[in-house]
């Protein structure tokens, strides 16, 4: 079941499908029911104006399913890099995509995910090439990682990965696909990626 949120800064509508519920507010809103077990519905409530006007953050949209939630933004960042911007909560999957709910699940995939984030992964395909990375005080384990990913051509990313219990939070700031040079610098824009990244926690803490 997928759900799907068009957002502004001030308001959003959220159209709640077989869940049969309409909500508009400038707060964030809630939906309930198995679909959404342990994830928050107020992704794109989390970061601050000053934030999101901090990388020029355009045209929000949100999607859900009974395995993520999650709010992207269009951004240009500091060193004039276009890009995007997107926060996510994610709970791990099995082999047929259905939701693993057990946090020693999230555990396992948080190991595997921060090492490859905080180390590098250079086999197959798909490879991550680490520039700088370290370990946050947040949640129950956290990583930043300025990073290049991709195959034959990389894009430039900065990357935070939480976790709190079951559920797994990431933020993400990257250059555009169709644009990307692999030589973007965010270090001006880490210290709004690591905020948002802790008030998303938060909310899940709280």
């Amino acid at each position: 079941m997928a759900i799907t949120m068009a957002v502004t800064l001030g308001a959003y509508v959220l159209v709640a499908g077989a869940v049969g519920a309409v909500l508009v507010g400038g707060g964030g809103g809630s939906v309930t029911g198995p679909e959404f077990e342990g994830l928050p519905t107020e992704s794109c409530g989390v970061a601050t104006a000053a934030e999101l006007d901090s990388v020029s953050a355009t045209l929000p949209y949100a999607t859900f399913s009974e395995t993520s939630s999650s709010c992207g933004w269009g951004a240009e960042f500091s060193d004039g890099t276009e890009g995007f911007l997107r926060l996510e909560y994610r709970l791990p999957v099995d082999e047929d995509r259905e939701p693993l709910r057990a946090v020693s699940d999230a555990e396992e995939e948080y190991e595997t995910e921060s090492g490859k984030l905080l180390d590098g992964e250079d086999e197959g395909y798909w490879a991550v090439e680490v520039l700088d990375s370290r370990e946050l005080e947040l949640g129950d384990g956290a990583v930043l990682s300025h990073h290049l990913e991709g195959g034959d051509e990389k894009s430039s990313r900065v990357t935070v990965l939480a976790r709190v219990e079951g559920v797994l939070v990431e933020v993400t700031a990257q250059e555009r696909w169709d644009g990307r040079s692999g030589v973007a610098d965010f270090t001006d824009d880490e210290e709004t990626i690591v905020a948002i990244a802790e008030r998303a926690v938060f909310l899940l803490e709280g």
